[in-house]
This record gives structure tokens, C-alpha cells and sequence, in this order.
């Protein structure tokens, strides 16, 4: 378990989300990790594949607090997955109804988790480039979770696109469970 910003403690782990991602992408992990994310603001976050990941040593992103409303990471791009693996987040808010998208899945993405997450887009955009959830075509994703969320504005809230039918292009085992979804132009 390590910390990332002020949190009370006398020296953060790391001083930012960015901090702690290098070190995760230089060292990979060898367990199961959790970063506990003081309360504050953060710039957006890219995550790809990190070594030692696995269903068994999860990477957890979670508000210290257990408040999500404690933890902004803010962007144009709030939060991008490309080719993530076994990582989840927990109580953590991806906007503060701004930016262009909220989440998107980039690549081949599997077992990944948003519990009790907000993510908050401007509400009823008029441009079909903002989405709260986004997965484009190409790559395709497989156990993804997103539970008890909030999904605020955007002109989609949540469009996935499969990579086609030849060579297991098609989404699977996506689990959409007991969101609220709210306030987008088109659906």
C-alpha cells in the first residue's frame, strides 16, 4: 500500500499520480498494490500494461478518504487505459464536467474495474467527440466491470465499439451494474 500526495502523512510515497505510475511502468509490480490518493486535484492519467499484473496482484487507484468526490483527476482526456490489464479504481472522480472524454479504453484492455467512480462530462454537449465512456474501434476489451458509478453529461455516456467479427473482435464479459447515468445529448 502507498500513498500518493498529502495525505496527512509527514511524506507522501509519491508526490503525484504521475510519480507513482512511473515508478509502476519502470518496476511493475510483484503483488497485489493499492495507492490510497489524498484528497486534491491531479492532472490526467494515461495507464498502459504494467509488468507483474495480474487478477491476483490487482492494482487498486483509490481515494484515501473512501470519497470520491475527494480525488478530481482532470483533463482533456481524463482517463485513458491503453492496453491496461488487472487494474482497478475505486471511489475516485475522472472530471469536473469538463474535457473531451472521460474514460477511454485504447487497445487490447481486460480486467478492469470502476467502483462507486464518478465521472463527470459537461452535460448535453452538442459534439459527438465527448464521451464519458469510450471504447473506439479496434482492440477489444474483456472483464470490464464498471459498478455503482456515476455518469454525468457528455453526448454519449458510454459507446463501445467491438474490432469486427474476424479474430475475436467482439467485446465480452462486460458487466454494466447499478449506474447512474445522466444527462448526455444522444445516449
Amino acid at each position: 500500500v502507498y500513498t500518493v500526495g498529502s495525505n496527512g502523512a509527514s511524506r507522501p510515497k509519491f508526490r503525484n499520480i504521475e510519480d507513482a505510475l512511473e515508478a509502476l511502468n519502470n518496476c511493475g509490480v510483484d503483488g497485489p498494490t493499492t495507492f490510497l490518493i489524498a484528497a486534491g486535484t491531479y492532472s490526467a492519467v494515461t495507464i498502459g500494461e504494467i509488468a507483474g499484473a495480474s487478477h491476483k496482484n490487482m492494482i487498486t487507484f483509490t481515494s484515501a478518504s473512501g470519497d470520491s468526490s475527494d480525488v478530481i483527476i482532470n483533463g482533456t482526456y481524463h482517463l485513458t487505459l491503453n492496453g491496461a490489464k488487472h487494474v482497478r479504481f475505486d471511489r475516485l472522480t475522472f472530471g469536473n464536467k469538463s474535457g473531451t472524454r472521460g474514460v477511454t479504453f485504447s487497445g487490447v484492455c481486460k480486467d478492469i474495474e470502476f467502483y462507486h467512480c464518478a465521472i463527470m462530462m459537461s452535460a448535453n454537449v452538442t459534439s459527438s467527440t465527448y464521451y464519458a465512456v469510450y471504447k473506439p474501434s479496434g482492440g477489444t476489451l474483456d472483464s470490464i466491470r464498471v459498478i455503482g458509478n456515476h455518469i454525468h453529461g457528455g453526448y454519449y455516456g458510454m459507446y463501445f465499439y467491438g474490432s469486427g467479427t474476424a479474430n475475436n473482435g467482439y467485446n465480452t464479459n462486460i458487466i454494466f451494474d447499478s449506474n447512474l447515468v445522466e444527462n448526455q445529448y444522444y445516449y
